[in-house]
């Protein structure tokens, strides 16, 4: 397998392993990108609203997966079992 398809193979990994981590880093590049081109924002700043910004999506993108679940309730049929 050529180096060119392995790193394709994991980035396309990386987007489908969560969705929400990989939609709101995009939003953020797009975001920053925006508001640098539109502001004339110097680098440092740029850099840092996208290091905040990406780590920021990662932390909320960890929590949400780390916080239990509930558990479904059970169905009808269950319900009847139980009885």
């Amino acid at each position: 397998m050529s180096l060119p398809r392995a790193v394709m193979r994991e980035v396309v990994g990386l987007f489908v392993g969560d969705q929400f981590i990989a939609a709101a880093t995009i939003a953020v590049v797009g975001i920053v990108a925006i508001l640098a081109k539109a502001t004339a924002a110097p680098t440092m700043v740029t850099g840092g609203s996208l290091l905040g910004g990406c780590l920021g999506a990662l932390a909320v993108g960890v929590w949400r997966a780390a916080r239990p679940r509930k558990s479904p309730s059970p169905s009808i049929s269950n319900r009847e079992k139980e009885r």
